[in-house]
């Protein structure tokens, strides 16, 4: 497992420092992107950890409360997000959305392809390879918009990733957590080092 994370890490991290070293960033700094990313980054992390410790129980089921209103408040905050992006700049589009959209799709992919060849012990939870690589198929519709539109639907992508495993799966153990986990912060990360190079360009 340790090694499938090594290289899923590797693959986005990759991803990360070529896309934002080609994208050419028009937009101003969001200092409430900046933070609200920052935000959801933190309660993310504490959510899935929460959701793996809890798998065996009715508090880390889909269907709870709780867990439902946790996903439809951070899916509501996602929207705000591309759509305070929008607002800035509606008819700009992102010099490197289609380049950016085959990465993530190959990062997808073969992220998808390592969980196979390791064999894990999936038990019930064979859906991921499946979930994970229908994500894939359809990363290149993501390229649409500014870079920072571009980038935020990548994030409410990966965030669909993660609700539609807790919802197929019924709870998000550990294993889950931990091939989910990174796609999505991983892509919350290129997000936020886009604000920041947007506040550096604007300092200069």
């Amino acid at each position: 497992m340790r090694g499938v994370m090594g290289k899923l890490a590797a693959a986005c991290m990759m991803l990360a420092l070529s896309s934002c070293a080609a994208v050419q960033f028009v937009e101003d700094y969001d200092v409430v992107l900046d933070q609200g990313l920052s935000d959801y980054q933190g309660e993310m992390a504490a959510f899935m950890a929460r959701m793996a410790a809890l798998s065996g129980a009715e508090e880390g089921k889909y269907e709870s409360a709780d867990v439902q209103a946790f996903y439809a408040r951070t899916s509501a905050e996602l929207q705000t997000f591309v759509e305070r992006a929008e607002a800035i700049d509606s008819s700009g589009k992102c010099v490197t959305a289609d380049y950016l959209g085959r990465g993530i799709k190959g990062v997808v992919e073969r992220s998808a392809s390592f969980i196979d060849a390791q064999e894990l012990p999936l038990g019930k939870y064979t859906n991921v390879t499946e979930i994970v690589r229908s994500y894939g198929e359809g990363a290149d519709e993501v390229g649409m918009g500014n870079c920072t539109v571009v980038i935020l639907k990548v994030v409410q992508d990966n965030h669909g990733v993660v609700q539609e495993l807790h919802k197929t799966n019924g709870s998000l153990p550990g294993i889950i957590v931990d091939i989910a986990g990174p796609l999505l912060d991983q892509s919350v990360r290129i997000a936020i080092k886009n604000e920041v190079l947007k506040k550096n360009r604007g300092e200069d």
